[in-house]
């Protein structure tokens, strides 16, 4: 399909079989394998600029899901370590007309955290660099007292290779101001990534109590943890132990860190909240390691 831009700008959105119009790419099946990914109120697809032959990420969605997108968006606006709109396209979709929108965002040539890792393909110098970007952008958003509340592998793409690949979080859906005491009372996150004392919380007010910067970091440790074992060991269930967190992470806890990664897994995959480092503590673990 084609959409046009107020200041435009003409984009064609992908199915598998699209051939490039452009000049340079004329001929060339370029729709590759969209869907690029869905999400719980979006799908998101390949776009590419009839005028610069530009690639970017499509994403599709009713005008409240975008409104909601962009008020995540927003926070960030201009900030290293986060997706950055690229455009935006309203429309109309089936013979009943339902109103959409299209939010375009640069493309992650290398997808998602997750499947860099079940391919195997980050290398160790990758592996530090991101655990870093990432541990940088989570104290840029508790600086902020903005909560992720759904950090995972799913939401981070990556782009580069090497000493000069870039980790952006995405989906700022769930995200809140820390003093948000009202939304902070429903649970809203990935159960495999959540805080133990989340999964403890059976009510309102618990699921409030639960629901801090703390709880962001255990979720960025199971990250990191990801990012260095190819695959998580953590699925808490209620009341597990210190000890069976650390039976499942391994020699990470119990042997003295060999590198900064590991030391800050062992800081952020705490039991006890208040035992967990906080983003800036683990900024100057980086830089007293450098």
């Amino acid at each position: 399909s084609l959409h046009f831009t107020p200041d435009n700008q003409v984009f064609v959105h992908l199915n598998k079989k699209t051939v490039s119009p452009h000049p340079t790419e004329r001929g060339r099946t370029i729709g590759g394998d969209t869907p690029l990914g869905k999400g719980s109120y979006k799908q998101v697809s390949t776009a590419v600029n009839l005028t610069t032959g530009e690639r970017f990420a499509s994403a599709s969605m009713d005008p409240e899901g975008a409104k909601l997108e962009k008020k995540g968006l927003e926070l960030f606006k201009g900030e290293k370590g986060f997706l950055q709109l690229g455009g935006e396209v309203r429309y109309t979709s089936g013979k009943k007309g339902v109103e959409k929108v299209r939010l375009l965002f640069p493309l992650a040539e290398r997808g998602d955290l997750r499947s860099s890792i079940r391919k195997g393909t980050i290398s160790t110098e990758e592996r530090e660099a991101i655990s870093k970007q990432l541990i940088q952008s989570v104290a840029t958003m508790h600086a902020k007292g903005i909560l992720h509340r759904d950090l995972k592998t799913e939401n981070v793409l990556l782009t580069g290779e090497g000493k000069d690949i870039e980790a952006t979080i995405i989906d700022f859906g769930a995200s809140i101001y820390e003093d948000d005491s009202k939304e902070k009372q429903w649970f809203s996150g990935s159960p495999k990534y959540a805080a133990p004392e989340l999964e403890e919380a059976i009510t309102p007010k618990s699921v409030e109590a639960a629901t801090t910067k703390a709880s962001d970091i255990w979720t960025l440790g199971v990250v990191l943890a990801e990012l260095c074992e190819k695959g998580s060991p953590f699925h808490i269930k209620a009341k597990a132990s210190q000890a069976e967190i650390q039976a499942k992470a391994g020699d990470i806890f119990y042997m003295k860190p060999a590198n900064s990664i590991e030391q800050f897994i062992q800081s952020c995959l705490q039991w006890d909240p208040a035992k967990r480092a906080t983003a800036e503590e683990l900024l100057e673990i980086d830089r007293k390691s450098t």
